[in-house]
């Protein structure tokens, strides 16, 4: 496997394809993915993007630390879950999270990956909420070191 810096349009194909509402084809662009702190990642096997991951230098109002990144567009082609891919991802995207002078990362996940960001030694913060055409979502943050 190897990770690399990716385009943001890179990961909109995998977006469509693993995380958007069912009928929405608008969903691959998010708010901020060209902006100058973005950036996005993507695990390649065989030459196959199988999993993105994107970073966006972006506070959340319920975190008190001045500089934050948050992680959106997490998503991992189904045949390669389960075998720490994702997890690469995200851990060598502190670093560069970092180097911005950032220290926590955060993200607002699905319920059934509360358990993925725990194992990677992320907090809840309050309780679950519902997101619009997708679900139950649970607020999530990382101090980084």
């Amino acid at each position: 496997m190897h990770v690399l810096r990716i385009q943001s349009q890179d990961a909109y194909p995998l977006r469509d394809q693993l995380l958007a509402p069912k009928g929405r084809s608008d969903y691959s662009r998010f708010d901020g993915d060209m902006d100058d702190k973005t950036f996005h990642l993507g695990a390649f096997i065989d030459k196959t993007l199988v999993s993105i991951a994107s970073f966006y230098f972006n506070k959340h109002q319920d975190i008190s630390a001045p500089y934050q990144y948050q992680i959106r567009g997490l998503a991992t082609l189904p045949e390669y879950t389960n075998k720490g891919i994702a997890s690469t991802l995200i851990k060598t995207a502190y670093p560069i999270i970092t180097q911005n002078q950032a220290t926590v990362l955060w993200c607002s996940t699905r319920i059934n990956s509360v358990g993925f960001f725990i194992n990677l030694g992320f907090r809840p913060i309050g309780g679950p909420y519902e997101v619009a055409e997708v679900g139950q979502h649970q607020l999530m943050f990382k101090t980084l070191p």
